[in-house]
């Protein structure tokens, strides 16, 4: 027995240690190709139901009975890898999207890798798009990579902003980058593009590719990727939804209230009134009154409004309305965005759908803008020698906005910015209480003539600012409209017709088709005297690329990828590209009611017109490439060139550019540095030539038919100019890349000269030529700079990391030369200078306040004088450009388990911005009464010793002498071009993934975004980056962005 117990416990204790040995719990992360942990990826024992599914960042642990078991191991987009258990354990599982060899950026069929690309790149990906809550993609460029500048546009919801590589590059031409949406140029609005549409955007700013896309490329190429299917074994659908605020971002500028205003208006009135000859007993207040057109916002008679002893509103009065025009014009947009996708793939077929819907709800009362977008795309291996693929994408977009821009009284933001606070936007009665339509509920609107005397002070009123009109009513009585469809259509045949030699195809079509509608109500405004007017505008854009390539890529001999070290890549191609603009307008006057807006409903035709536009552009390119040992790498283009816009005999040129790249860090003495995963040399030549002028006929003389007493007649409209040739851009680049301590620390350095010769210009002539001018190849510029790209992990850990990007950009432009020898060419406040930048301010400079409160300025002999109208171009100085010389932005991002909180910062120092509304703010004289002031008016002169204030300003004043001048073009209203935003901060929480899984989802976060937080620059009301140029204006105010989101994945 006792025998029998010690072999059973024996056993007992072998068969316990056996399955002890042979239980074991095996750790890892799964990262992807970039080593960024892959949260949610299936890790699966091969054989048996046990499962897991990896951590927010990528790591994992499963227990295994056998060292021996077979791990499989499945991500989203990478497919499925097998490795042996006994090899994971503390190990990183790196999965390849196995879609890479369908998918990739490429240029003219060759795929960019930033590794082993000799030119300049910068790249933002799906993950950073989808943290701004942006409705269109150009917005999302904003401060992602160095060298890029986004304005802020029209701010219009809808509208596109404008972009910017590496400095302004030209005179009258475009300097604007290209577009290739999914590897063909892209002609449409980038409004159309969905940004969750978007797996990235490329940026490309030197000779390597812009050579290659020959003419339109001149300013650098945006690359612009879309999403495709994935491989993960079934269709994977994405949900996105989010909603949120809309609200102006910055303050209005300060201007005087209605106290404040009669009471410096009174100043205004009482120097003109002196200027005159009026002696001061005689000046009072019901002229003062009369003066302002009648209005009396107090419970006084307008004899005593003002107290003249004191030049104060009468202590006893009482204000009756207190109407603000920027209230009434603004209010808080609401935003909602929705979008949804299927997807699926493999390593031979992919396809990718979506459809989307945006709304915003503009900061201004009836703007508003609607977009549904839709995406089919799919790519196919038909056989081992065959691909193809093709793509749909359209928008529907529905935008209300408003009636004229500019300094139009039916542009809301110039009546409500300029008009003075004492003119209410709404009628009042003699008791000061809102007057209303028949209906009792719908307001009565003051447009500046009422002459039934129902108004505070019983007087007729006549208002001196914008009399028969009221921009806060022009948004409910006029109705403005553009409905549009933006359609693009791509297919690809790429087949391997023999060893080695790969012919590939792609058409692409992009439409644009749009009807505006305007209408100018029949009750008020500057059409009822006609009884309303109707235009109706029909445009079409069709626009088409055709290319062919044809690439070499030997594997054979020394190019064996096996045994051999080198490896080539020859291409060459041909690209047709025509583009054809239709338009159509029709005109009606005499509507039958104010509710009607077709034309239908209008009597009287008052005109028609219509026109054709075509633009052809044809290349021929080649490319090499070549590396040797993956360390030394080469890259070569050549490409001529054809536009219509020259003459038959001027329209071709020749581009070329050549790179090379060095991989130091794959070098015997650096091979061994661990710390050092990469570092790289690059550089880059090139010449490639711009045509993107702003007339596709500069070549011909033009004349414009036009009626003369009812027959047909032909006056002269521009010059012609045969010997215009292409402008033409050198471009020269080096570089360095480098990423260090497992990547922990990457970025590039970029040190570039761009010159550009031959400039496009629009030379200007006197109107009294018949023509405001003629286009001419005039000179030289050329823009230098340093750009540098940083990203560290600052802290690294399994809980939590925290990472900051830092993007700067030097940028030095300057004009070598210009027409025929001359050394300048003199704009509108601006000059062309040889040694100076483009757009360099030139204008008197200001002398201040000399002892009887007047405006001076310097002259030439250093002398000051009063009189404005003396001063001569030589008395001019130059003040420096609009441009900045350094722009740059500060991302961070800190991940905490499940927790990310993303900051951006966007800033740039230097430059010049004249303000030229605050100077209007701060005129006087005859053509400023009824206009608003700015409230450093109150620090104007007023009697002697004032002058010696640092911060006074000219004595206030409405006469034809004194005032007229004050405000007058000079370095007084130039300021720092500075500015600092909080350009967006983005908070989410990302769950569980194991959780999910158990849900049946696959991923699930929720999210706050904000954008366009804060911004400060040298003035409040001005936006420095509202254009390149620097100078304010009426636009549509740039808004703050808040919305709440969630985003889940089937």
């Amino acid at each position: 027995m006792r025998k029998l117990l010690l072999t059973f416990a024996t056993f007992s204790l072998l068969s316990s240690s056996a399955i002890f040995a042979q239980s074991q719990i095996v750790k890892g992360k799964v990262v992807d190709s970039n080593n960024e942990g892959v949260p949610g990826a299936t890790v699966k024992v091969k054989g048996t139901n046990i499962t897991t599914v990896t951590e927010l960042d990528g790591t994992f642990s499963i227990e295994v009975s056998d060292p021996t078991s077979v791990l499989i191991f499945n991500s989203q987009g990478a497919g499925e890898k097998s490795i042996q258990a006994s090899k994971v354990n503390d190990k990183s599982i790196v999965m390849e999207d196995q879609s890479k060899e369908i998918d990739g950026v490429n240029v003219y069929a060759t795929k960019i890798d930033k590794r082993t690309y000799t030119g300049s790149l910068s790249e933002i990906k799906a993950a950073d798009i989808e943290k701004r809550p942006v409705t269109n993609v150009a917005n999302a460029l904003s401060g992602a990579a160095p060298g890029v500048m986004v304005t802020t546009g029209s701010g219009q919801p809808g509208s596109s902003p404008d972009i910017m590589l590496r400095g302004q590059g030209s005179l009258s031409a475009s300097s604007a980058p290209l577009i290739v949406l999914d590897g063909a140029p892209y002609s449409g609005s980038l409004t159309s593009i969905n940004p969750l549409d978007v797996e990235s955007m490329t940026v490309l700013k030197d000779a390597t590719a812009k050579a290659v896309y020959g003419s339109r490329a001149a300013n650098g190429v945006i690359l612009i990727t879309t999403k495709r299917g994935k491989s993960d074994g079934k269709p994977r659908i994405n949900f996105d939804a989010s909603v949120g605020a809309l609200a102006r971002m910055g303050r209005e500028y300060k201007r005087l209230g209605i106290k404040d205003y009669y009471e410096t208006a009174w100043q205004g009135f009482y120097n003109a009134q002196l200027e005159l000859g009026v002696a001061p007993e005689d000046i009072n207040s019901e002229e003062f009154v009369e003066f302002l057109g009648g209005y009396n916002a107090y419970n006084v008679p307008n004899a005593q409004l003002i107290d003249k002893a004191t030049g104060k509103i009468n202590s006893g009065a009482t204000q009756l309305y207190s109407d603000d025009w920027q209230k009434e014009l603004s209010r808080v947009g609401i935003r909602q965005n929705y979008n949804i996708s299927v997807s699926n793939g493999n390593a031979d077929n992919d396809y990718y759908i979506s459809i989307g819907y945006t709304r915003d709800q503009g900061i201004v009362k009836n703007s508003d803008y609607n977009r549904v977008t839709a995406l089919i795309k799919a790519n196919s291996k038909i056989t081992s020698w065959l691909k193809t693929g093709f793509k749909l994408q359209a928008a529907r977009d529905n935008q209300l906005f408003f009636l004229g821009s500019g300094t139009a009284y039916v542009n809301p933001f110039f009546s409500a910015r300029e008009m003075g606070s004492i003119y209410p936007v709404y009628r009042y009665d003699k008791n000061g209480n809102k007057m209303f339509e028949a209906d009792g509920t719908t307001p009565l609107y003051d447009f500046g003539n009422n002459n039934d005397g129902n108004n505070p002070g019983g007087a007729q009123q006549l208002r001196p600012f914008g009399i028969n009109t009221n921009g806060i009513a022009a948004l409910y009585y006029n109705k403005p409209t553009t409905l549009s469809f933006t359609g693009t259509g791509l297919g690809f045949l790429e087949a391997t017709i023999a060893k080695d030699l790969t012919a590939r195809t792609n058409f692409n079509v992009d439409l644009y088709n749009a009807e505006q509608t305007q209408y100018y109500n029949s009750v008020y405004g500057d059409a009822a005297n006609v009884g309303g007017r109707g235009v109706k505008t029909n445009a079409n854009n069709l626009s088409w690329t055709f290319n062919q390539f044809l690439t070499y890529r030997p594997s054979t001999g020394i190019f064996n990828p096996e045994t051999g070290k080198h490896s080539l890549a020859i291409t060459f191609g041909h690209e047709a590209y025509n583009l054809t603009q239709r338009s159509n307008e029709l005109r009606r006057t005499g509507f039958v009611t104010p509710t009607s807006y077709e034309l239908a409903a209008a009597a009287v035709g008052e005109g028609s017109s219509s026109y054709l536009d075509q633009l052809s552009l044809e290349s021929y390119f080649s490319q090499l490439e070549y590396n040797f040992n993956k360390k030394y790498y080469l890259s070569a283009s050549f490409s001529r060139n054809a536009s219509s816009r020259f003459a038959p005999n001027k329209r071709w040129g020749n581009f070329g550019s050549a790179g090379i790249g060095w991989i130091m860090s794959e070098e015997k003495f650096l091979k061994d540095v661990s710390w050092i995963d990469l570092l790289k040399v690059r550089g880059s030549w090139g010449v490639t030539g711009n045509d993107a002028i702003n007339n596709l006929y500069a070549y011909m003389a033009r004349y414009a038919i036009s009626a003369n007493n009812l027959n047909p007649g032909v006056r002269f409209a521009n010059f012609a100019s045969p010997d215009l040739v292409w402008e033409g851009q050198v471009d020269m680049s080096v570089g360095v890349d480098f990423g260090f301590k497992k990547n922990r620390f990457t970025g590039s350095l970029d040190f570039y000269r761009r010159g550009s010769n031959q400039l496009l210009f629009t030379f200007p002539l006197a109107e009294s030529v018949g023509s405001t001018g003629f286009y001419y190849n005039v000179g030289a510029t050329k823009n230098t700079g340093i750009e540098l790209q940083l990203s560290a992990d600052v802290v690294r850990s399994q809980d939590f990391t925290w990472n900051v990007r830092l993007n700067l950009a030097n940028n030095k432009n300057q004009i070598v030369s210009l027409r025929d020898g001359q050394d300048t060419i003199l704009g509108g406040g601006t000059i062309l200078a040889v040694g100076k930048a483009i757009n360099t301010w030139f204008m008197p400079e200001y002398a201040g306040v000399n002892k009887d409160g007047v405006s001076t300025w310097y002259k030439q002999d250093g002398s000051i004088t009063t009189d404005y109208r003396s001063l001569t171009n030589q008395d001019y100085k130059m003040f420096g450009s609009s441009f900045r010389p350094l722009e740059g932005s500060i991302t961070s991002t800190w991940m905490y388990k499940n927790l990310d909180l993303t900051v951006l910062l966007q800033f740039g120092l230097g430059g010049k911005f004249y303000d030229q509304t605050y100077a209007g703010l701060m005129s006087g004289g005859p053509d400023r009464i009824g206009n608003a002031i700015h409230a450093d008016m109150l620090n104007s002169w007023k009697q002697a010793g004032d002058e010696n204030n640092p911060d006074v300003v000219p004595k206030f004043t409405y006469g034809a002498g004194g005032g007229t001048y004050s405000a007058a073009l000079s370095s007084r209203f130039l300021v720092s071009n500075s500015f600092l935003n909080i350009k967006n901060i983005n908070v989410g929480y990302r769950f569980n993934p194991k959780v999910l899984k158990r849900a049946g989802f696959t991923n699930a976060r929720i999210y706050a975004a904000s954008d366009n937080i804060f911004q400060r620059a040298a003035r409040i009301g001005i936006d420095p980056n509202t254009s390149f140029f620097g100078v304010s204006s009426y636009n549509y105010f740039p808004y703050r962005t808040f919305v709440l989101g969630v985003n889940l994945g089937l």
